[in-house]
């Protein structure tokens, strides 16, 4: 698995094809093998899926906040002489792709947001955090990748997809108490990235679960309301994790956008 330092930190990526760049940020609890399938049907493209330090392969030097790690993620297409690139991500990496987008607007060809929100976390939302965080702490990363698992795939991805369901636990599993600590609190600080919507020039493509229970498809239509222009595309029998529950459906999303226009 190839690697670049930056600054001292070291990020590892996987890197499939030639032509326009695609950027794939993983979410909270994965990395980038999350992106297989997207990597291999992609492969046409310049695509690349990064882990964010902590995560996969990349070592975790310090904490970063969301706006950092969007710092990190163009400092990392600088490196790899990949600008602009089409940016996706999902959840966690949707917020880093909105914050990359905020600071370097003109080295994002295009974005892909999938199963994520723009706004800050709620009240409620800051608090679960921290209850998250005391698990970790208490009972490690297990616990938190049980906790998680039914609320981050649909009922019949956990009824009928067990491969999927182990990819994410051993994902999950993987992580340090203090990276899952570090991103929750990245997370729980991150920040709104809802006026940043209507200043989006780029064409954008909105995919959300049918069955997301974290950010559902009612966020996903007021994103795509605020963002003019946008596509939004629903995935049927897909819960949070789209990409690895139904991948063809949005390969076949993603494909119909880039074809459209959302290339360099």
């Amino acid at each position: 698995m190839p690697q670049v330092s930056i600054d001292g930190q070291i990020i590892c990526y996987e890197e499939h094809g030639a032509g326009p760049p695609l950027l794939l940020i993983h979410g909270f609890p994965l990395d980038s093998r999350m992106w297989a399938e997207q990597m291999r049907v992609f492969a046409g493209r310049r695509a690349i899926a990064p882990d964010l330090p902590g995560f996969g392969r990349s070592p975790s030097t310090r904490a970063y906040s969301v706006a950092e790690l969007g710092e990190l993620m163009h400092r990392l297409l600088r490196e790899l002489d990949a600008r602009p690139a089409v940016v996706g991500g999902l959840s966690m990496g949707g917020y880093v792709a909105m914050a990359l987008m905020a600071r370097h607007p003109h080295d994002v060809a295009g974005l892909v947001l999938i199963d994520t929100r723009s706004e800050a976390d709620s009240p409620d939302a800051r608090a679960g955090r921290m209850r998250m965080i005391q698990t970790a702490r208490e009972s490690g990363a297990s616990a938190i990748a049980e906790q998680m698992i039914p609320r981050l795939l649909a009922p019949q991805t956990l009824q009928s997809r067990p491969a999927v369901v182990a990819a994410v636990r051993e994902m999950a599993q993987g992580l340090s108490a203090t990276t899952i600590e570090n991103t929750l609190l990245a997370l729980r600080d991150r920040e709104d990235y809802s006026g940043l919507l209507s200043s989006v020039r780029v064409p954008a493509l909105i995919v959300v679960g049918e069955h997301d229970a974290i950010t559902p498809p009612a966020v996903a239509r007021s994103m795509h309301e605020r963002l003019a222009g946008s596509t939004l595309e629903v995935i049927q029998g897909a819960g949070h994790l789209s990409p690895m529950e139904q991948p063809e459906a949005v390969n076949r999303a993603m494909a119909r956008f880039l074809e459209r226009g959302a290339t360099t």
